[in-house]
């Protein structure tokens, strides 16, 4: 997304739940993006961000893949966390797809 539009819906966000909720995923996916190793990524997807608990929802097709999410799981909410200045997600659910 580009940073017009991120701007754009960053300001919204503040007014608007529903606005909150596609920034926050946005900028969660592109941390996601960029902090999960290619390995990795490849077997994973983002599939909710629940706003009011403040839960990450990742979906993996591999057991391997999601133990190992699993095993750096508050690595990667402390770099969300941090990148975005604000306490986004607390904690990171790993599923089956």
């Amino acid at each position: 997304m580009s940073d017009f539009i991120k701007d754009i819906l960053k300001s919204l966000s503040k007014k608007d739940k529903i606005i909150k909720k596609i920034y926050n995923t946005s900028s969660i996916e592109d941390i996601w993006n960029n902090v999960i190793e290619k390995k990795l990524k490849k077997y994973t997807k983002i599939e909710n961000y629940e706003t009011k608990n403040k839960i990450l929802i990742v979906s993996c097709n591999k057991n391997i893949v999601m133990q190992e999410i699993l095993f750096k799981k508050n690595e990667i909410i402390k770099i969300i966390n941090e990148q975005l200045n604000e306490e986004i997600v607390v904690d990171i659910k790993v599923i089956r797809r």
